[in-house]
């Protein structure tokens, strides 16, 4: 005779849980009205005065979000400036409104969720020069992710990760090679950064929040999560 389960002691099942979870899902649908989000506005002109201007090109990113949470092929643009602080040196300031992420598509096992990154301060960093001819970088900056589901639109953060051409965490960039006015090529990564949950608001309700923090395992600490880009540079 097979054994019956024990009391008080749920199944783990990978599979089962994705069930009820897109069971969960479902029924939300059927019990709340979806809100449209808001349109997405356009970049800001770039800066041509004050410093070096500069543009960049963000291509073949990944995001990770916890150990289920996945992203490939992320991509976006950012223009700003290099000026010179005497207690600092080369610095680079990209304004809120000068970067632009692509949206994308996290996947988080059955499920394929469209996500928006989104710059919510200027992004600050120091440029360095190597002994070997290549160029460190660093940018520092909050954004925050909004991901639709089911029709709704629930935002996760504000977070800060700094982006590094060196070691974050366990992940390491590469430093930019090449030769001014560029383009000069390298890769950016951060790991240091914890993601919060998602909150309630208008176009997320509490059930589809708790639903979005309990499949993406929010909140994460740092160093649960990562952003991966190559980056490529060029002045004017």
């Amino acid at each position: 005779m097979p054994a019956r389960p024990q009391p008080g002691k749920p199944s783990t099942h990978p599979r089962i849980r994705w069930l009820a979870i897109l069971a969960l899902l479902a029924l939300a649908a059927m019990l709340l009205a979806p809100v449209g989000a808001s349109a997405s506005t356009s970049a800001a002109p770039c800066p041509t005065s004050g410093g070096i201007p500069f543009s960049s090109t963000l291509t073949n990113g990944t995001v990770t979000i916890g150990k289920h949470a996945h992203a490939s092929g992320t991509s976006g643009s950012a223009c700003g400036l290099v000026t010179f602080d005497p207690n600092i040196g080369l610095v680079s300031t990209i304004a809120q409104d000068n970067i632009t992420f692509n949206p994308f598509t996290l996947h988080l096992g059955l499920l394929s969720i469209p996500t928006q990154v989104t710059a919510v301060s200027d992004f600050h960093g120091t440029v360095a020069g190597n002994p070997d001819g290549t160029t460190s970088i660093t940018l520092t900056g909050s954004v925050t992710a909004t991901s639709k589901i089911l029709g709704f639109s629930c935002g996760i953060g504000p977070f800060t990760p700094t982006l590094t051409t060196g070691t974050s965490g366990s992940l390491s960039g590469t430093p930019l090679v090449g030769q001014l006015p560029g383009p000069l090529t390298g890769k950016l990564v951060a790991n240091d950064f914890a993601v919060p949950k998602a909150t309630a608001s208008r176009s997320c309700p509490k059930l589809i929040a708790a639903l979005v923090n309990l499949t993406v395992g929010l909140p994460q600490p740092a160093g649960g999560s990562s952003l991966t880009s190559d980056v490529s540079l060029s002045t004017s």
